[in-house]
């Protein structure tokens, strides 16, 4: 992985050298201060949010010798205010969208901002000493500029061709400041974590978090979360090869090895590579996860003849008890007053009791007193979350129904009778054909609603005679190739002879 690290605006350069004035209790009269501001190193502006703006200006004068303070606010880049002659330092924040009011000189050094949930604008900051002589014209301070108090941190993912399967879901900045002060250079100690983002290229903006230097990271590869500082921010992407869940973990800073330290004004730009998923990486982790159902019962070509108990089966491997998993069970299609789990029914969507251990099965239960053409088909999704939000989904179907078994040719007193090429079909059925060494036939199966069959000759050499219900064709139904069937009675299964002559 390549991590390229630019700084994105300048630094502020202050010369305080002055000739020696009175102090400010001295009886001199007050002056007059004219000041204005702007951003520093203008950039080109980012969709969404304009790194340039300045909507307003809180000013805080603090007298160097007693740390009293005056505050001013304005809506504009320009600001005015009267002091005495003296020694001060200069605290400027713009974009707080607010007068902040008196703040004392302790309330001024823990003064904090919130990370936002959108980023119309950008806060800024400025801290600088200054020095009042004593004048009877108005004083003009050279423009000051503002150091934008945020860091954009730039990302691009790609997954290598050889990667074999390797698909991206989503990249999250973790450990990112909920608060910080603005003037006090404090470490963050109120963090949390970013929206999951899906895109494989964005730019996001977050509050600054220096962590430190560790100084024995000599190579990227060692940059992982067992050596990373607490608190460091990072990326964490997340992939999926089938059921293995890949968690890499990507940590910005003033370089791509010791470096954890997230200043304000700074740019990031990572170029992230996923090669792999070598279980070995120490800035991977990873855990695997797989499901699967079954009936507790026979199945006749797929198709479940009875409600038998479903039986639930989840898999796990690897770090997957630290995740903080869960399950949900969704029914999807099917009448979910006769679907049960644990005792419950009714409902549209159950969640699963926790998996504690690497393999465990859950019972279900899909019981309707009859297979109908709206409760026949059985679909369910479960779904994996772990603290992070949605994992893998797993989909399972099952149908339900009755099995009409019609004959083409058979043995009748050792003769065979009927054909053995012609055919059944249905647009309303499943029809599979079978055989054995003594019959051809056509497994029809239906609901309680029933079907539309049509007898189909191979050649113009055979005619259909009729549907029996007997073997020595017996029990006419109709003459008719089209045969509207609808059971009396549900019935797990019925024979019928279908034949040609």
């Amino acid at each position: 992985m390549k991590t390229l690290f630019s700084i994105l605006f300048g630094l502020l350069l202050v010369s305080c050298s002055e000739p020696e004035i009175p102090s400010p209790v001295s009886r001199s009269p007050q002056v007059t201060v004219r000041l204005t501001v702007y951003a520093s190193n203008a950039q080109a502006v980012i969709r969404q949010t304009d790194e340039q703006r300045i909507a307003d200006v809180n000013l805080f004068l603090v007298s160097d010798r007693t740390h009293e303070v005056q505050q001013h606010y304005t809506r504009s880049t320009a600001a005015q205010f009267t002091c005495m002659p003296g020694h001060y330092t200069l605290y400027v924040v713009a974009n707080i969208h607010a007068d902040t009011g008196y703040l004392t000189f302790e309330e001024l050094q823990g003064y904090g901002v919130a990370q936002p949930e959108v980023w119309d604008d950008l806060v800024m900051t400025v801290e600088r000493p200054i020095t009042v002589l004593p004048a009877d014209a108005p004083v003009e301070l050279e423009p000051l500029a503002l150091q934008r108090f945020a860091a954009r941190i730039a990302y691009t993912v790609e997954v290598a061709p050889a990667a074999g399967g390797i698909e991206f879901r989503s990249v999250q900045a973790m450990n990112v400041p909920a608060r910080a002060a603005l003037f006090s250079g404090a470490m963050p100690t109120d963090l949390t974590d970013g929206p999951i983002l899906k895109e494989r290229t964005g730019t996001f903006y977050m509050l600054p978090n220096c962590r430190g230097v560790v100084s024995a990271i000599t190579d990227p590869r060692q940059k992982s979360p067992d050596v990373a500082p607490v608190g460091a921010t990072c990326l964490r992407i997340r992939a999926l090869r089938g059921g293995r869940v890949l968690d890499y973990f990507v940590f910005p800073g003033d370089n791509d090895t010791s470096y954890f330290n997230i200043r304000p004004n700074t740019q990031h730009t990572l170029h992230i590579t996923i090669r792999g998923d070598n279980l070995v990486d120490v800035r991977m982790r990873y855990y695997d996860i797989d499901a699967s159902c079954s009936i507790l019962s026979d199945q006749h070509d797929g198709i479940c003849l009875q409600t038998a108990p479903l039986r639930l089966n989840t898999f796990f491997e690897g770090d997957f008890r630290t995740r903080g998993l869960r399950a949900t069970l969704e029914v999807e299609q099917g009448d979910i007053e006769f679907f049960k789990y644990n005792g419950q029914s009714g409902l549209r969507t159950y969640v699963l009791q926790p998996a504690e251990e690497a393999s465990t099965h859950y019972i279900l239960g899909y019981e309707p007193p009859v297979f109908t053409d709206a409760n026949a088909r059985l679909i369910f999704v479960v779904r994996f979350y772990d603290r992070y939000g949605l994992v893998i989904s797993f989909r399972f179907s099952f149908r339900y129904g009755y099995l009409l078994k019609i004959y083409t040719s058979w043995y009748d007193n050792s003769s065979r009778v009927g054909c053995p090429n012609c055919s059944i079909r249905s647009a309303d059925a499943l029809v599979v054909p079978g055989s054995s060494l003594s019959a051809v036939f056509y497994n029809v199966y239906h609901t309680s609603d029933g079907c539309t069959l049509e007898a189909v000759p191979d050649t113009s050499q055979h005619r259909f005679e009729g549907w029996f219900g007997q073997s020595n064709l017996l029990g006419l139904i109709s003459r008719d190739p089209l045969w509207h069937f609808v059971p009396d009675t549900p019935m797990m299964e019925r024979t019928a002879y279908a034949y040609f002559h």
